[in-house]
């Protein structure tokens, strides 16, 4: 293989699972490319206030299943560019909970203590500070009310913004440049430190290269051979094989997922299980009346999210 098609590191997808580990990588002198399938995207540029199908359709793809329906964006930056910025540390109790059988639902051993360096580092990054009163949404000052009657607690959440305009597009893109996502940190640093990113291209294989042996204790990653073949789709429909050392997968749920059973083939110790267990991120829809005394929440004012936040019910 052309040496100028080879990588220390190719990383598949663009978003929060990509872009860190291609930071730092970078930043150790690695070679290090990162694949995106959907189009390049500068948010002053491209993002409207809108909520126009067209528009929409443009980044935010879906997919249907027997009971479950998923939606995710395609585009540079994942789903930073339109998520609700919310950006919370789990509860010391989530790493506690366990199946019905017994089983952890977390790896013994992992919890707040090991992982609090770990969200300081990323919350610097993405510049994560709790909302000030005065920008609680109606919505959320309406949930506040009624878990107070209830005798519930809650408090304010953590958002990646900086001079929200409280808009309310939130999952449609800012276009104020508040929202601290992957274009604004860890993707032009990636790229200042040496990374290159080609967006509209597809990933549409991979395989491992020879019988490659575990990697040493501390060996230095630009002294591994090359482990993978990638096989890619560009913008014009030719596909191109490049070889990485090292390849990180974080094209999302059903980005990963689907290509690794596209590769299976070539992956004889896949597990049978994946794109089996995919569940959703455990948010629960609910409704209800409430009292005449409440004012009334508005959804079209401040942020989507209602900037509030309660694990009063998280043990059940």
């Amino acid at each position: 293989m052309n040496e100028s098609k080879q990588y220390d590191a190719i990383i598949v997808g663009s978003g929060f699972g990509a872009a860190p580990p291609a930071l730092r990588l970078a930043e150790a002198g690695f070679r290090v490319l990162i694949i995106e399938k959907g189009p390049d995207l500068v948010p002053e540029r491209d993002l409207r206030q809108t909520q126009s199908p067209d528009y929409v359709r443009r980044y935010i793809k879906g997919i249907a299943g027997k009971g479950l329906n998923l939606t995710y964006a395609e585009a540079l930056g994942g789903g930073s560019g339109f998520y609700e910025m919310v950006s919370l540390r789990a509860p010391s109790i989530a790493f506690e909970q366990r199946e019905s059988n017994g089983r952890r639902l977390w790896p013994a051993g992992l919890d707040r203590r090991v992982l609090d360096p770990h969200y300081e580092l990323a919350e610097r990054m993405l510049r994560v500070e709790q909302i000030r009163e005065e920008e609680i949404p109606k919505t959320g000052l309406v949930f506040a009310l009624l878990m107070k009657r209830l005798g519930y607690p809650c408090d304010r959440a953590r958002y990646a913004a900086r001079g929200c305009a409280g808009s309310g597009y939130c999952v449609t893109g800012c276009v104020f440049g508040a929202k601290q996502s992957l274009h604004v940190n860890y993707l032009p640093a990636a790229v200042a430190a040496g990374a290159e990113i080609r967006t509209d291209t597809e990933v549409v294989g991979i395989a491992p290269v020879g019988t490659p042996a575990p990697a040493a204790p501390k060996q230095n990653l630009s002294s591994l051979p090359i482990r993978w073949e990638v096989t890619c789709r560009g913008p014009r429909g030719t596909d191109e094989r490049l070889g990485a050392r090292v390849l990180i997968l974080a094209a999302g749920t059903v980005g990963s997922a689907a290509l690794l059973l596209r590769s299976k083939k070539r992956l004889p110790r896949l597990s049978r299980h994946v794109g089996r267990n995919i569940a959703f991120n455990g948010s629960v829809k609910a409704a209800g009346l409430l009292p005449a005394d409440l004012p009334d929440g508005d959804m079209y004012v401040g942020r989507s999210h209602p900037g509030v936040v309660s694990y009063a019910f998280l043990e059940s």
